[in-house]
């Protein structure tokens, strides 16, 4: 995919009812242009590790879920950030959804760490955004042949809010180290159900979508500790 990236450019222009994205490569001659209507979208994510980025987004087309994904330097986030942005804004107003008066409840953030506060409410709360819900666990670490370890699931964050189901995880990273931040954003009138499957040592969360009678599963396999 890196590989991809540079030889393959991705310009977007948003409008008020759609995103459009072209795939532009040395191979094609005219390039490809997508068309998706932002009130056909399913969820938006953002992720970043170092220098290397991306933009995803799925929505509904001709009864199945469609996918594009468009990688970027991550010198040029904000653009992206912005994108994200304006199109839950545009979401929200198509919706219905109003502004909740009172507290945010900005309290849940209190035992997370200085990172995870800091990209909660700087890079996935709106500025009018409520925590209903929130959830949170640290990196699960799994042990190999007694010795080495993996990484069976990295620190993850989930939080319900007045207007999205947000997802937010660091980089899947085998290191102890991590330098890169997830973030899945699904509009809260997307969301058809949300199921736990429990076994012996963890339990696995499955959020689902849905639109105009198509569902997919957003996000699975959120490794939680029992």
């Amino acid at each position: 995919q890196p590989a991809l990236s540079r030889i393959t450019s991705w310009p977007l222009v948003l409008t008020e009812q759609q995103l459009l994205v072209a795939t532009i490569s040395r191979s094609a001659m005219k390039p490809p242009v997508v068309s998706i209507p932002i009130a056909k979208l399913l969820w938006v994510e953002l992720g970043t590790i170092l220098l290397f980025s991306w933009f995803e987004c799925a929505w509904v087309s001709q009864d199945r879920v469609q996918r594009i994904r468009v990688f970027f330097n991550t010198v040029g986030e904000e653009y992206f950030q912005q994108l994200r942005v304006l199109l839950c804004r545009t979401i929200i107003e198509q919706d219905g959804l109003v502004v909740m008066p009172g507290d945010r409840n900005l309290v849940e953030l209190d035992s997370l760490s200085y990172k995870f506060v800091n990209m909660i409410s700087i890079r996935m709360l709106l500025p009018d955004e409520h925590i209903e819900r929130l959830v949170s666990h640290p990196p699960i670490w799994q042990k190999h042949l007694m010795v080495f370890k993996r990484r069976r699931a990295p620190s993850t964050v989930v939080i319900l809010t007045n207007y999205h189901f947000l997802v937010g995880n660091e980089d899947p990273s085998q290191h102890d180290a991590t330098y890169g931040w997830i973030t899945r954003c699904c509009p809260r009138r997307r969301i058809r159900k949300v199921t736990l499957e429990k076994n012996t040592t963890e339990i696995s969360m499955n959020i689902t979508v849905g639109l105009d009678g198509i569902e997919a599963v957003s996000y699975t396999h959120l490794t939680l500790p029992t």
